[in-house]
């Protein structure tokens, strides 16, 4: 493979000299397959590319996972019930301490 380039590269994104940050060092769980070797490239708090390690580009900020698992997500910020309460149902105060000490026991964030 051609070497990482060694000039600071622009923004994908925004055009800027923004570096870009790798993600490295990690078990990537690409949606499909389980990989390792890989960095993610992050521009401007976006991913932008999946590359093999050795192509991160030299003036990229890294930051090594160390073996974590990496992978795809979504954010639910909707929220509905938990505990057995669903707050359409009851709308109080108690029903929202219910259902984030429901979400809190399955490490769900909140």
């Amino acid at each position: 493979p051609p070497a990482a380039p060694s000039v600071a590269p622009r923004s994908p994104l925004t055009g800027g000299p923004q570096p870009l940050d790798a993600l490295t060092d990690a078990i990537v769980h690409t949606g499909e397959t389980i990989e390792d070797g890989l960095a993610v490239l992050i521009d401007s708090g976006r991913v932008l590319d999946l590359v093999p390690a050795g192509r991160v580009p030299a003036a990229a900020r890294r930051h090594s996972l160390k073996g974590d698992r990496l992978a795809p997500g979504l954010i639910d910020a909707q929220v509905n019930g938990g505990g057995g309460v669903l707050f359409n149902h009851d709308p109080s105060v108690a029903s929202l301490r219910t259902i984030t000490a429901a979400a809190s026991s399955t490490r769900t964030i909140g």
